[in-house]
């Protein structure tokens, strides 16, 4: 096997796949990725792991998902009648239009995974174009002459042509414009959405967002006497790329033009624009990721749609895999009114299911999202999925989260917070761990095979926390890693180690110089070329603590005691420092967060899920759980169970998890039906 350190990570996660086409696990993947030194998050995986897939280097594997394959010559015909084989550089593609293993040409696959990458394109499939282009139609149907629908990143034009197909099928006259900055997409687009009987077309190159700007673009969004062309229909699939990722400018541009801030997405600017460029009455039809109902980031977008458009419809597709972006997706439609008015908005929302028993089998995600029936459960293929129907709800906090209402939970939910005394946020701080941006260096399992000479000294190498250590109650403390931790606290203040001071760190370092000076960042901040980019207190982490991971299928949060030997925590996960006065309440809080109860309000209200059922447990969800009196009887008996879970003093864990699941509904005045619902939620979940 080649040296993992000389390949780039697409390359390493290809050499440890089945050269055969058996499939492997993407935990199993993630496991043998740290064990080679390349500690990835979830996330970074993911990304890469679907260009790969994408770029057909590697496909899906067989059964409920959660596995990959490499594409292989059994692969044969199963796309456009194609072979594919993908060569060992996973650089390129074999292609033999024939069919018949004769004439291969090498398509390289590095360019357009790069390009996927950089510009957070993702083609819309035609299902999905079609679903959406019937909500918008359903909608636009009674506009009095040609109908006109923009696409500010049609693309190949896809959801251009499904408007077009229903205007050909209902004789309804259509103006299909299309707009992208992808010179070769518009030519495409040109071809494809000739031929319609009922439609002019006018697809243009150009960047939809600076047309607002005034600046020269081929694509006009003018009319003759200067102003603002407005559209009847404006429907599309836009780009997912964070603005801090398009460049020094385009960032400020975008904030200043749009009124985003903070860590927002591309995508939040083509919504704000498109509002403004809809007539009156004018219907808005987008799929996006579904973070911004929920991220901090999404809020200022949340409040800019709620307060310009009448949102009628949020149908969330969570982890169907209905086309091939990292991302979650949601459509949603809205309505362009002179003000809007409170309404009740349909929330639909679809999600897999470990549930087994099921009413029905449909053929398609879009034939399940039909369902009338709250929670019920369907099977598509060998993969069973529950659909949950209700109203959108708006989290009374300042976020102003969007969630699903279901009629069942809906005053469960009510009656939890009205009981509530603080919010978790009001008491405490919830901080992610150490990021090191250079995990291959700062990160090992031990230091001992490292020549001696460059073997940095022990009073630099701390224990660290990672999510391979994450349980509840208390951490599984027997496979720590260990990290070279390049910090300390000197008068009060956070600084850097002396490196003279200790040589072996030193030379460990200076080998790998290079690499830590690569991160610009860290320089463009003025900062040591060997600090960690986000390094934390360091005096903090002798203090007692409460530790939990960021990815996870179900709570567990451990409590960590005050040690004279500091125990770091990485940054896959994050940590509650527990100020000695607050001891009480800190245990409070891991007995809710970490019994059923917690896992119906997480799937509620915030229901970030990943593929496979993993939910994120992020600094902004934990912070809005409740808190009641921790001075009550009934948060006492809470405090005592979690006491005896901690200390394994209780008779038995089930009984003992129980026991406290009992006190926690106690604690918020559930009743016995209210209990069942949250059960039946957990066991869909």
């Amino acid at each position: 096997m080649n040296n993992p350190k000389k390949m780039t990570l697409a390359e390493t996660i290809f050499s440890l796949i089945p050269a055969d086409g058996s499939s492997i696990g993407n935990g199993r993947l993630r496991d043998q990725l740290s064990s080679m030194g390349h500690y990835v998050d979830e996330d970074t995986y993911s990304k890469i792991r679907n260009d790969m897939i994408r770029s057909r280097v590697l496909r899906i594997g067989r059964g409920r998902g959660g596995t990959v394959r490499r594409t292989v010559c059994s692969d044969a015909g199963t796309i456009q009648n194609e072979t594919e084989v993908v060569d060992s550089s996973c650089h390129c593609l074999l292609v033999d239009s024939t069919g018949k293993g004769e004439g291969l040409s090498k398509v390289n696959l590095k360019a357009p995974a790069d390009s996927i990458k950089a510009n957070g394109v993702h083609y819309t499939p035609d299902h999905l174009c079609d679903f959406m282009a019937k909500l918008a139609i359903d909608r636009a149907s009674t506009v009095s002459g040609p109908l006109s629908v923009l696409d500010p990143a049609c693309g190949d034009g896809a959801l251009l042509r499904a408007i077009g197909r229903i205007g050909d099928t209902l004789k309804m006259h259509t103006r299909l414009i299309g707009v992208d900055i992808d010179a070769g997409a518009i030519e495409k687009a040109r071809e494809c959405l000739s031929g319609f009987k009922n439609a002019t077309i006018e697809v243009s190159l150009g960047d939809y967002l600076k047309g607002g700007y005034g600046q020269a673009t081929i694509f006009d969004d003018r009319d003759s006497a200067g102003k603002q062309k407005k559209y009847d229909v404006i429907i599309s699939n836009p780009p997912y790329v964070r603005t801090q990722n398009i460049g020094d400018v385009g960032p400020k541009e975008l904030s200043s033009k749009f009124g985003l801030d903070g860590r927002v997405d591309l995508y939040h600017a083509f919504i704000v624009k498109a509002i403004d460029d809809l007539k009156d009455g004018g219907v808005m039809v987008f799929v996006t990721s579904n973070r911004f109902m929920v991220t901090n980031a999404g809020e200022q977008l949340r409040k800019a749609i709620l307060t310009r458009l009448k949102i009628e419809e949020v149908i969330d597709f969570g982890d169907t895999k209905i086309f091939d972006a990292a991302v979650l997706p949601v459509v949603f439609v809205g309505v362009k009114v002179g003000t809007t008015v409170p309404a009740e908005v349909i929330f639909r929302r679809i999600y897999e299911t470990r549930r087994r028993s099921t009413s029905r089998t449909v053929g398609s995600i879009y034939e399940a999202i039909e369902s009338q029936v709250d929670q019920e459960c369907v099977c598509i293929g060998e993969i069973n999925y529950v659909i949950s129907r209700g109203t959108m709800g708006i989290l009374k906090s300042a976020a102003k989260t969007w969630y699903l209402a279901r009629p069942s939970s809906a005053p469960i939910i009510d009656k939890i917070f009205s009981i509530e005394h603080k919010k978790v946020g009001e008491i405490f701080n919830v901080r992610v761990g150490i990021k090191t941006t250079a995990d291959n260096v700062f990160i090992r399992d031990g230091w001992s095979g490292i020549e001696e000479s460059k073997r940095p000294e022990d009073e630099v190498i701390y224990p660290l926390f990672t999510s391979d250590n994450a349980a509840r109650w208390t951490p599984n403390l027997s496979r720590l890693k260990s990290i070279l931790y390049t910090h300390l606290v000197e008068n009060g203040r956070r600084t850097t180690i002396p490196l003279d001071k200790y040589p072996g760190a030193k030379a460990y370092l200076t080998d790998h110089r290079e690499q830590l000076e690569g991160r610009k960042y860290v320089v463009k901040a003025k900062r040591d070329w060997f600090e960690i980019w986000v390094p934390q207190d360091p005096s903090l982490w002798s203090h007692d603590k409460i530790v939990f991971p960021d990815i996870s299928t179900e709570p567990k949060f451990s409590f960590i005691p005050a040690s004279p030997h500091p125990l770091l925590v990485n940054g896959d996960c994050y940590y509650i420092i527990v100020n000695k006065n607050l001891v009480e309440e800190a245990l409070l809080m891991l007995g809710i967060i970490n019994s059923k109860l917690s896992v119906f309000i997480y799937d509620e209200l915030f229901n970030n899920k990943l593929y496979s059922g993993k939910r994120r447990f992020i600094t902004q969800y934990i912070q809005e759980y409740p808190i009641p009196n921790p001075a009550s009887l009934k948060a006492r008996k809470v405090v005592d169970a979690v006491r005896g879970l901690i200390n394994h003093s209780a008779n038995g864990a089930n009984e003992a998890e129980q026991s406290l699941n009992t006190a926690v509904y106690d604690l918020f005045n559930l009743s016995s039906s209210e209990q069942a619902v949250v059960e039946k939620a957990e066991r869909a979940s």
